[in-house]
């Protein structure tokens, strides 16, 4: 009898930092916990909704929920109005636990936290459109907050 077997990878990272702000505002890493389970609730509900379209009923499903919410997020980055609304939406982001800039800040933090802890360099890189156009301060923001080089691809000559 075959075995069908569901692989979801969550990636949770819990960070404790001595408090050396002195401000009236929590340091950002108090609130990476929820970041932590912002990424945990888009990886179960992007885990249902996989599950239940007909053509992965039968499948193996493996994917990284930390990858897709952090590519999402930095896709925000150069986004506006009713798609940033949206994008953050879909992710699961809620302003009033944390600010958009906030959980920029956030994403930088672990994935140096990531490269601090397991000494493992995490380069990663950004696939844009040859039909768009980024302007320089998405593409600075891309590399500050997500260590991401975005570089221009044609998907269309592109070979798979």
């Amino acid at each position: 009898m075959e075995r069908n077997i569901i692989y979801l990878w969550i990636c949770a990272f819990a960070l404790v930092h001595g408090n050396q702000e002195t401000s009236q505002q929590p340091p950002i890493s108090d609130k990476l916990p929820s970041l932590i389970k912002m990424n945990n609730d888009f990886a179960f509900d992007l885990y249902k909704r996989l599950v239940a379209m007909p053509e992965y009923q039968s499948k193996n499903i493996f994917f990284s929920p930390f990858s897709v919410s952090m590519a999402l997020s930095e896709l925000s980055l150069g986004a506006g109005g009713e798609t940033k609304e949206q994008l953050l939406s879909g992710i699961g982001h809620n302003s009033s636990v944390f600010s958009t800039e906030e959980m920029h800040q956030m994403f930088h933090s672990l994935l140096e936290d990531i490269d601090q802890r397991t000494g493992v360099d995490i380069d990663v890189g950004s696939a844009l459109s040859d039909k768009s156009k980024p302007l320089p301060k998405f593409l600075d923001n891309m590399k500050e907050f997500y260590h991401s080089d975005g570089f221009i691809v044609n998907f269309r000559a592109a070979e798979i």
